[in-house]
């Protein structure tokens, strides 16, 4: 896969990955087992109670996740989401626009990148657990990026 769009909607940035060779090769085979995990789960924990609740798409090629802390309640911290294609592009991307709308009461700066994409929500609730906005740009763009490769071997809708 090349020329993957990974963009934020709180800010509108979007960087461009040549190709998968961004993730580190030492913590590519925990990312894919991640990936392999939430498939099969929904549900996974990332670390130290940081989880991720993915639903996936294989249809539309897409994927949408709520990366959130569940103790002592619930509180997600960041929507991530991807799309292989435009199909899956055309129906994900105004999700999530519609996500940040209401969470922020007002409209996306980002533009919707050529696919295949990564795009990402930050919720305001992520002021309270900076530990995990440190590191969480990186886990949403390796994830996505394993989550994409394996998309993009399932079977078009017809």
């Amino acid at each position: 896969m090349k020329y993957i769009n990974h963009v934020t909607l709180n800010t509108g940035n979007n960087v461009q990955y040549k190709d998968d060779s961004v993730i580190i090769k030492r913590v590519q085979p925990m990312i894919q087992e991640m990936v392999i995990e939430a498939i099969k789960n929904r549900e996974i924990e990332i670390v130290d109670g940081i989880k991720l609740d993915c639903v996936i798409n294989p249809v539309e090629k897409s994927y949408m996740a709520t990366i959130f802390v569940d103790k002592p309640l619930y509180l997600p911290l960041i929507k991530t989401a991807g799309a292989v294609n435009e199909c899956g592009a055309e129906n994900l991307w105004p999700i999530m626009e519609r996500l940040f709308q209401n969470v922020y009461g007002m409209k996306t700066p980002a533009i919707c990148p050529k696919t295949p994409l990564i795009c990402d929500v930050v919720y305001w609730s992520a002021i309270f657990r900076t530990d995990v906005t440190e590191w969480s740009g990186d886990f949403t763009k390796c994830f996505g990026i394993e989550m994409l490769k394996m998309l993009s071997g399932c079977k078009e809708r017809k």
